[in-house]
């Protein structure tokens, strides 16, 4: 038994395993050959795909978070203190840039 290194994650593993026992890339296929290459492609693929989408999901997220708190930040400073709204403004502009960026991300790299 020789330990050889994972295509994808480096680590070191059996030359007898199947698939890498950290991240679960396929060494061998089921009839005891290697995978064909565009097995690798398609499992990259879908890793990317699963990569971003959580990247965006992400963005949406701290998009509406900065939505909901500069939303806030601007009704206080109307009610107490011009500087602050201007503040809540500037977050607010901010958080649109970010779901303006998760939109086209999502319109971009996915179908």
């Amino acid at each position: 038994m020789a330990l050889i290194k994972c295509p994808e994650c480096s680590k070191d593993i059996s030359d007898k395993s199947e698939k890498c026992i950290h991240c679960g890339y396929p060494l061998r296929s089921s009839n005891g050959g290697y995978p064909s290459t565009s097995s690798y492609e398609n499992r990259e693929t879908k890793v990317l795909t699963e990569r971003t989408s959580k990247d965006i999901k992400k963005q949406f997220i701290i998009a509406k978070i900065l939505l909901y708190f500069s939303a806030i930040i601007i009704i206080i400073g109307l009610l107490t203190n011009p500087p602050i709204g201007i503040f809540g403004v500037i977050l607010f502009v901010v958080a649109l840039v970010i779901n303006a960026v998760a939109k086209f991300s999502k319109f971009w790299d996915h179908d």
